[in-house]
């Protein structure tokens, strides 16, 4: 009898297990601070919450100080509130805010009191008229000269250098291609991993013969979705994203050190290039390579696809907007056969090397490398500057 029961009794083991699997199901619905996540304040990414706080809370600084009733106090009363806003866009206006501290402060209002949302007419005509009067401020696109001249001397002082240099600005190089060619942010190609691009020399993608990259958490994923897709087909820049990519552990970023390194680099060679007046900044990549793609015959369609824009009508304001900065660029006789000297002597650039990247640099400690461009004079950069 004790025998039956004994053999019938729970297994204490399995029920401890399964209690443990039990209380982790439960806290993976809890953050790890003890919190649970509030979906409501979740819709918007941390750092677009802050911009918004940080504008409402200056709106109520400013009720506060010039003796006006606080907002949510005024959300029943919508002529009040929109006087309130009205005359709170004129005080930005009148100290010479820039107009994104005028929209954040309508968008703070809206996000806060979900109510009034699409009824605050009189204050966002008011919006518009000081977008109106605004400077324009055309994003600058890159020319395809100016990447090709960039790319050489990223690519010359890379294969020059050792250790964390050789890596980082061998690096940057593809990433200046690859980000004209994808027409990507900065902050995508500096978020880019091993596993997140692939690559037509993989057994799954050959026949395409196109290289996806994966992009998390995109600037338009309220659009698109948190995962999107951005292609590549530049048979260059396929190539060296190939080598960059073959080997390198599944985890590690293409870019060592994020958008910080890849701006300061850029920063260097257009200093050293001699080309701080025009205004380039790593965003002209994406406008510059969207202003060829488009001036190569891409219908504006397809145009809209490749570079992920949310809408026809957006695109085409950013295309008009790019190209006519284009037009009116102007670069000097000398500055043109300057980069068009460095263009023509770097044809070794044109594919990546046969060895591997581990022979030029390591991804973990700095150590001496085997110079591949011995045959390119390292005062090239240097002369041609002159």
């Amino acid at each position: 009898m004790s025998h039956s029961l004994l053999n019938s009794a729970p297994n204490f083991d399995a029920m401890f297990v399964f209690g443990l699997v039990l209380l982790a199901l439960s806290a993976s619905a809890v953050p790890l601070n003890g919190h649970p996540l509030n979906l409501q304040r979740a819709r918007i990414s941390s750092g677009y919450r802050r911009t918004l706080d940080g504008a409402y809370d200056k709106l109520t600084l400013w009720c506060v100080v010039h003796d006006r009733p606080l907002p949510h106090t005024l959300e029943n009363d919508l002529q009040a509130l929109n006087t309130l806003l009205v005359d709170h866009l004129q005080f930005l206006y009148d100290e010479k805010y820039g107009v994104s501290a005028g929209r954040h402060a309508l968008l703070a209002v809206q996000t806060r009191m979900r109510s009034v949302r699409g009824r605050l007419t009189e204050s966002w005509d008011s919006m518009r008229s000081w977008e109106m009067l605004a400077p324009v401020k055309l994003r600058t696109p890159m020319p395809y000269i100016v990447l090709q001249a960039m790319f050489a001397f990223a690519m010359v002082t890379g294969f020059n250098s050792t250790g964390r240099a050789a890596r980082d600005w061998i690096s940057f190089g593809v990433g200046l291609i690859c980000s004209f060619d994808g027409l990507l942010r900065p902050c995508e190609w500096a978020q880019l991993s091993a596993r997140k691009s692939l690559m037509p020399s993989s057994r799954l993608q050959h026949l395409v013969g196109r290289g996806l990259l994966t992009i998390s958490n995109g600037k338009n994923r309220r659009i698109f979705g948190r995962i999107q897709i951005a292609m590549v087909d530049c048979e260059r820049v396929i190539a060296w994203l190939t080598w960059l990519t073959a080997g390198m552990a599944s985890h590690a970023r293409l870019q060592p050190g994020g958008t910080a390194t890849f701006r300061r680099l850029f920063k260097i060679c257009i200093q050293a290039l001699g080309l701080e007046g025009l205004g380039l900044t790593p965003a002209s990549l994406r406008a510059g390579g969207a202003t060829w793609r488009f001036a190569s015959g891409m219908d504006l369609g397809h145009l809209k696809w490749w570079g992920r824009w949310g809408s026809l009508g957006t695109l085409e304001h950013y295309v008009q907007e790019a190209a006519a900065t284009m037009v009116v660029m102007e670069l000097s006789d000398v500055t043109l056969q300057r980069l068009e000297a460095i263009r023509d002597s770097s044809s070794i650039f044109a594919a990546p090397p046969q060895r591997p990247w581990s022979a030029f640099f390591s991804r973990h400690t700095q150590r001496p490398v085997r110079q591949w461009t011995s045959t390119v004079s390292p005062k090239l950069s240097a002369r041609q500057r002159q």
